[in-house]
């Protein structure tokens, strides 16, 4: 994935200090989780995003030359066990998990435009409790679909739960195996 830096997060990279981050947004039936690995809410997109500080961790991010889908880790530590309830309730698989990667400045305020370095859909999730939780969330690269094969039919059945209502394929099963003369007269 090709990727471009604003001059400011050239600038911010090159700098005797970098202060980087990362930015996690998981979109989940039950609403959208925006967190940051920087000890303060930052605000991008329209949205705050909670930071986590040290209480969390991103796997290195891996891409490869081949169209090949690679995955990430994600783990949160330190979550009441209260909350863990609503964890275990949720229907993740297969949601968008987005990470970015940004620069914060002097202020520790983020500087524009951070890069979108990993865009996926979640896997699994599993949990470690404790007197407080762990939760570490694995997410594959969108890539993964090419590799699930997606079998669809020319059947009615199939056509009406794509398209309900259609009668474009109602009489499929009654030409199975049927002999059609073309072109002869019948006697």
């Amino acid at each position: 994935m090709a990727r471009t830096l604003t001059a400011a997060a050239q600038t911010a990279a090159e700098d005797m200090i970098v202060r980087p981050m990362a930015l996690v947004h998981l979109a989940l039936d039950s609403g959208n989780i925006f967190v940051n690995s920087s000890d303060r809410t930052i605000m991008f997109d329209g949205n705050d995003y909670l930071g986590i500080g040290r209480l969390g961790a991103i796997s290195a991010i891996q891409e490869k030359a081949s169209l090949q889908a690679t995955g990430i880790r994600l783990t949160l530590t330190g979550i009441l066990s209260a909350y863990v309830s609503t964890v275990l309730s949720e229907n993740y698989q297969g949601r968008n998990v987005k990470v970015y990667q940004g620069f914060l400045n002097d202020s520790y305020v983020l500087i524009a435009d951070p890069i979108l370095q990993f865009e996926g859909l979640i896997d699994q999730m599993s949990i470690v409790l404790g007197e407080t939780a762990t939760i570490t969330l694995t997410a594959e690269n969108k890539l993964i679909r090419w590799e699930t094969a997606r079998i669809q039919r020319y059947t009615d059945s199939d056509q009406q739960k794509r398209f309900p209502g259609d009668l474009g394929l109602q009489f499929v099963a009654q030409t199975v195996e049927k002999e059609i003369l073309w072109g002869r007269v019948r006697k």
